[in-house]
């Protein structure tokens, strides 16, 4: 592959000094080639290789690691001017909701307005890809937060499928039950008819917002917006989507949350521990041929089962660390909330049977022109997003207590 400077208004030349490093390595690396040779040789007939050899490897070795970085370095530079890299050959750094604010055009306009004595600016945040793992087009992944990336493991959001739409809600056939019919069939024989219960059910996308007011002086202050905003708006929506997502009732047009859409667990047994509950949950997720991929418990009851200890007194270690950050019963994924009851949980198969619709990212708008702002110097800062959940198939979820 050879590698081009490109200038916007002129025709690309190939890089010579990088073709030059290019021809050096391959003669240096052919060089290796033949004093490796020539070591294989001598442990053969000698049983060591001589100094002279040794030196020469040492020597090639040092030469190839050093052009080797330079290539790199230049390599860097030319896709940082191609615009693929920025300047520096460092891969784009992730930037939260508030540094994409304090960073915007919105935010100096909010700064410039202060002198004007009149500010009203919206800000609409990007969509954030997760770390890892690509989406079909049309789809997005869950925002990470970036003030601290560990928060997403005390999000609900990042369960389900994410997704787009354009709508004000999104109306489909819900699966209430499912008997799975198929079958082999020989031939002249009539086939076997899988059923089904469906009912057609609407789900709205509502507004989820939050907003704090602070002196107008403050705005000046970017580290101190930045933080107002990832640590504190962007966290209490991330709270109201938990509340909804687990709790909503669905009435006047608001989202309707998966205990509303569960069904029921009933398979108790005598002796069980909450941690053989859950796991009998798993069960029945999987006898209707799902497969559960989170837990949602009360924090209270995650406590209890961390602390759970054998008839020797020493501790079971029932829970375990995930790679993600989120702690794993039953090797499934926990997130503990106070947003189920104490004594309550869930399993689901939440990524494949449930799906979040965004139809607009978090926005903040900032304005002085609220209630009584003028008279005490103060200005609101508001975070807003459009969004909806879809249940598909609510055989997918299991809800219960640990007692009967």
């Amino acid at each position: 592959m050879s590698y081009e400077t490109k200038n916007e208004g002129t025709n690309s030349k190939p890089d010579s000094t990088t073709e030059v490093i290019k021809t050096e390595l391959a003669r240096i690396g052919t060089e290796m080639k033949g004093a490796m040779d020539a070591q294989s040789i001598e442990l053969k007939k000698f049983g060591q290789t001589t100094q002279e050899t040794g030196t020469q490897i040492s020597a090639l070795g040092e030469k190839y690691t050093t052009l080797e970085a330079e290539m790199k370095a230049r390599i860097d530079g030319i896709e940082a001017k191609a615009g693929r890299l920025p300047a520096g050959g460092e891969r784009e750094e992730y930037k939260s909701l508030g540094r994409q604010f304090v960073g915007s055009e919105a935010f100096k306009n909010a700064q410039a307005g202060l002198k004007a004595g009149h500010v009203d600016v919206m800000f609409e945040a990007k969509a954030v890809p997760m770390t890892s793992g690509t989406n079909a087009p049309g789809v997005v992944q869950a925002q990470v937060l970036g003030y601290r990336e560990s928060r997403e493991a005390l999000a609900i959001r990042p369960l389900f499928a994410q997704g787009q739409t354009e709508s004000d809600s999104i109306k489909l056939p819900q699966v209430q039950s499912w008997t799975n019919a198929a079958a082999q069939v020989k031939p002249g024989n009539k086939k076997p008819e899988s059923t089904g219960n469906f009912k057609v059910v609407t789900f709205p996308v509502v507004d989820i917002a939050t907003f704090v007011r602070v002196h107008r002086n403050m705005i000046n202050d970017a580290a101190f917006v930045q933080s107002v905003i990832d640590e504190r708006l962007q966290r209490g929506l991330r709270s109201a989507e938990n509340a909804a997502f687990i709790k909503g009732d669905g009435a006047d047009d608001t989202i309707k949350g998966v205990l509303a859409q569960s069904a029921t667990f009933a398979r108790h047994a005598v002796g069980d521990t909450k941690l053989d509950v859950l796991r009998r949950a798993a069960t029945d997720l999987r006898m209707n041929e799902h497969v559960p991929d989170a837990l949602v418990v009360h924090p209270y009851d995650l406590e209890d089962i961390e602390l759970l200890k054998g008839n020797d007194d020493h501790y079971i270690y029932g829970v375990t660390m995930g790679p993600d950050g989120r702690p794993r019963v039953w090797r499934m994924p926990v997130v503990d909330t106070p947003h189920v009851d104490e004594g309550q949980f869930i399993a689901g198969d939440f990524a494949g049977s449930g799906q979040v619709f965004q139809r607009e990212e978090i926005n903040i708008r900032t304005f002085e022109q609220d209630a009584d702002n003028v008279t005490y110097n103060l200005m609101t800062i508001r975070a807003e997003e459009r969004l909806g959940l879809v249940i598909f198939d609510i055989t997918a979820f299991v809800k219960g207590t640990y007692t009967v």
